[in-house]
């Protein structure tokens, strides 16, 4: 979960539950403004910020991925449970004792791979991202969550530039944004570059397409997030690129949301 599915008093219920450890009783009593004794400084600058907007996962500095926790405070995109939906279908989908070599790209935090890797433990991951501050995040919630590091890879990579290697299972949460969609004022704070792209939010998603079946192994499977309005020009795309292969799938508020590409 995170702010674009929290209401108000639930994101400041998430804040003073989970960055404050205060208890329920307690929580009422700052809510219905009964107890001003329990309001810090701290705790009111937060409270100032979370009315202004500022993503409440920030302010806590972390954030649940499906069995993870994941640190935020690099500032990558905050995971969301559409994300999380579609990874849980993947591991649902393996042999949990697989031996994969898998690529997470534009990996942001580093939440999908890092679930990949923490429910295939024979398992290991590359992790590129064209900003190297998120791979030290990635790096860190590896540490966080008891991930060994010699499982990870980590690459800066301008999409797959520096990619030369082939993988059972490459997994990707682009760039897809239009930049003419009117979006949640939250959304302003986090990373542009992680959200928006041009060309309709497509430019990024064709980049990656167009040579992506080329770090794939024969046997290996590709899934990619994507905006629900995009699936036919997605289509246009993999039949331009040369894919034979591919099945779209829903996420679990019935809109089109990922694409299994094999």
């Amino acid at each position: 979960m995170n702010d674009s599915t929290r209401s108000p008093k639930d994101q400041l219920r998430f804040l003073l539950k989970d960055k404050y450890g205060l208890t329920e009783t307690q929580i009422q009593e700052i809510i219905h403004a009964r107890d001003e004794s329990l309001i810090t400084e701290e705790l009111k600058s937060d409270i100032e910020l979370l009315n202004s907007g500022y993503p409440v996962d920030y302010i806590i500095g972390h954030t649940d991925f499906l069995n993870l926790k994941i640190n935020l405070d690099h500032k990558p995109l905050i995971p969301r449970p559409e994300t999380e939906y579609w990874t849980e279908k993947i591991i649902n989908s393996l042999n949990k004792e697989s031996r994969l070599k898998i690529l997470d790209v534009f990996c942001g935090s580093g939440c999908i791979g890092l679930t990949l890797l923490k429910n295939l433990p024979n398992s290991n991951c590359t992790f590129s991202d064209k900003n190297p501050n998120y791979l030290l995040q990635t790096k860190q919630n590896a540490d966080i969550n008891s991930i060994d590091q010699s499982r990870l890879q980590l690459i800066e990579s301008d999409v797959l530039t520096n990619i030369h290697e082939k993988f059972d299972l490459i997994v990707a949460n682009p760039p897809y944004v239009s930049k003419h969609i009117p979006l949640e004022k939250s959304i302003g704070h986090e990373p542009k570059e992680a959200i928006f792209a041009r060309k309709n939010g497509v430019a990024l998603i064709d980049r990656f397409l167009q040579t992506a079946l080329e770090n794939l192994s024969s046997e290996g499977r590709i899934f990619m997030e994507f905006g629900e309005t995009q699936k036919d020009e997605i289509e246009s795309l993999l039949k331009n690129h040369k894919y034979n292969h591919w099945n779209f799938h829903k996420d679990q508020f019935g809109k089109w949301r990922w694409v299994e590409l094999y």
